[in-house]
């Protein structure tokens, strides 16, 4: 099974919402990109999720996309988990059957 993200035009939740990080240590704040998209796990409906990204000319357009397996980890307890710092996204094309 491969795990389809969509990015919808549903009410402009396509377009990121800036989010701001405050600095700690001396370093600077910074922007960060939000970006409502629905991740479709196998269930009737998709969930909505978030993707954040440090550039606004890293916003996805409106479409449909795969997770890489490079997206995986195994975190620190031995668990498969999804890299949320590396996530890759390709565009989704399906195949004919």
């Amino acid at each position: 099974m491969s795990v389809i993200i969509e990015v919808m035009d549903t009410n402009n939740s396509h377009l990121p919402k800036p989010r701001t990080i405050k600095g700690k240590d001396g370093k600077s704040d910074r922007v960060i990109y939000d970006q409502t998209a629905f991740a479709h796990l196998g269930g009737v409906f998709p969930v909505e999720m978030r993707l954040s990204h440090n550039e606004v000319s890293e916003v996805l357009e409106v479409g449909k996309y795969l997770l890489h397996p490079t997206s995986f980890k195994v975190g620190r307890f031995g668990g498969l988990e999804i890299d949320n710092f590396n996530m890759v996204l390709e565009p989704y094309t399906p195949s004919a059957k």
